[in-house]
């Protein structure tokens, strides 16, 4: 058994200037950072031999780590304090004259622009650094047929804390009629503008705060029969897992985490099946160790993987809520044959919405939620091959190496397509534009998908594919002594 702890303390000596105006304005301050915050992690972990036999072992632990350590994430704080920089935004005037902007904003004509709002990025006073318990439990177990080793493991994982960011200065000012906040300016029959609790502050008004829900549980089963003397060997697994968590934390701004999100409320900590869940996944590895010539061994390796494909989530294409963000509010699935939450602008969208619906076995009368789909399942090949070539010196040798990853794409340009991926591992498939009718508190539908009724995917720039999935190869050397 083995019993110990460990405490983590990030250092931070460097202040964050202070905002006296956001104090002022929401009664917060933007300088606190988590400079002498500790972490305490407990452990415990043990490891046993059934009835003595060594082919036969039990392993186990449970503990608390940090983890997700929000390094980049701080720096938010400090470069966006208010003060640093001034956003001046101005428009072309009805006659089409262009707007008199200064480079500097010390003589920056204030009648031709809004008047500067400031941009500011702050940790929340009560921060906690991330953390997570991860418990788990393994069985091992040799056997006599082929000489083949079973592994059985379980681990399960659970958020104490996590990160969560949120905009302060987006000011609710109705609720949709499928429950969801709006944040519209001016209700019409197609609302505009988004309603800010102050002016004095842009749209990207970000507190980075936490959040306790989210966890994983992992179950896995391989077999595995160790090289023999006649050079082969081999290992099968499969791993069935089920994650969930509020945010992903995809990127290095918070004003991109907080919007690079499908959400239902934007605001909201929404628990959620994770970006990068892999539910069900099987690998079977096979090798074989030979020599071409005597004395120069040369391997060769063969991976197969099967996995489900990623999540994704149907979204609205434009902005539906007011908060100025397109492509992450969750869509509402209307009722068939008439939803008083819902019109569609055209017949024809309508026909296709509903064959979107037929499609992936959508449920009507909510919101989907997000990652609640999923995109085609991957199969994958993987080639290796090594050479040893010996050298002039004793027990010195070159080890060259090339390994082919997603061969199959290589001999065939539609094998082993992976779909939805892109720079912030974002997955989310655009459904129908939805405006906001705030007249007759209704939702309208209008420009809908012309791909998804067949089950397509319409790949775009910047979503990965087909990079994410070209084949490439790996050329090495490699010196041992």
């Amino acid at each position: 058994m083995n019993v110990g702890f460990r405490v983590d303390m990030p250092l931070l000596p460097d202040a964050v200037p202070f905002n006296q105006t956001l104090l002022n304005t929401f009664g917060v301050r933007n300088d606190h950072t988590y400079d002498g915050v500790k972490v305490f992690q407990p452990r415990f972990g043990f490891n046993y031999r059934a009835g003595g036999d060594t082919r036969a072992v039990v392993r186990g632990g449970i503990g608390l780590f940090y983890g997700r350590a929000p390094r980049v994430w701080i720096s938010n704080s400090y470069s966006n304090t208010g003060s640093n920089f001034r956003t001046f935004t101005a428009g072309t005037t009805p006659g089409g004259q262009a707007p008199r902007v200064s480079a500097n904003p010390d003589t920056q004509v204030s009648t031709a622009s809004v008047p500067p709002a400031q941009t500011v990025a702050f940790l929340d006073p009560d921060f906690e650094l991330p953390s997570r318990y991860k418990a788990y439990i393994a069985f091992e177990r040799g056997i006599d047929l082929w000489n083949i080793k079973i592994v059985a493991e379980f681990e399960k994982t659970w958020v104490n804390q996590d990160v969560f960011y949120q905009n302060i200065n987006l000011a609710p000012t109705r609720t949709g009629p499928d429950g969801r906040q709006l944040y519209w300016n001016a209700f019409a029959a197609n609302s505009s503008g988004t309603r800010l609790v102050s002016t004095a502050f842009t749209n990207r008004l970000i507190k980075l705060g936490n959040t306790d829900q989210g966890g994983t549980n992992t179950m896995s089963l391989s077999f595995e029969k160790p090289r023999s003397r006649s050079g082969w060997s081999w290992k099968a697994a499969y791993v069935h897992n089920k994650a969930d968590e509020v945010l992903f934390g995809t990127s290095s701004v918070a004003a991109s985490n907080w919007n690079n999100r499908a959400v239902f409320n934007t605001n909201v900590a929404e628990k959620h099946r994770s970006e990068l869940e892999i539910r069900n996944k099987v690998l079977v590895n096979v090798a074989k160790d030979f020599e071409l010539a005597k004395g120069y061994r040369t391997s060769v390796g063969l991976l197969y993987e099967l996995r489900t494909g990623y999540p994704f989530s149907f979204v609205f294409t434009g902005d539906t809520n007011g908060d100025s963000q397109t492509q992450n509010d969750l869509a509402y699935i209307p009722r068939r044959g008439g939803d008083p939450l819902v019109r569609f602008a055209t017949p024809a969208d309508r026909d296709r919405f509903f064959a979107i619906v037929d499609q992936f076995g959508l449920t009507e009368g909510r919101a989907v939620e997000a990652g609640s789909n999923n995109y085609p399942t991957v199969s994958q090949f993987d080639l290796s091959i090594k050479q040893d070539v010996k050298l002039p010196f004793w027990r010195h040798k070159l080890v060259l190496g090339m390994d082919v990853l997603n061969l199959g794409n290589l001999l065939n340009e539609k094998w082993g397509l992976i779909r939805g991926s892109n720079q912030f591992f974002i997955k989310r498939e655009g459904i129908a534009a939805a405006a906001y009718d705030g007249v007759a508190n209704q939702y309208v539908y209008s420009n809908v998908s012309t791909t998804l009724p067949t089950g397509s995917f319409n790949p775009s720039l910047g979503r990965g594919e087909p990079a994410a999935t070209r084949w490439s190869m790996l050329l090495s050397a490699r010196y041992e002594f």
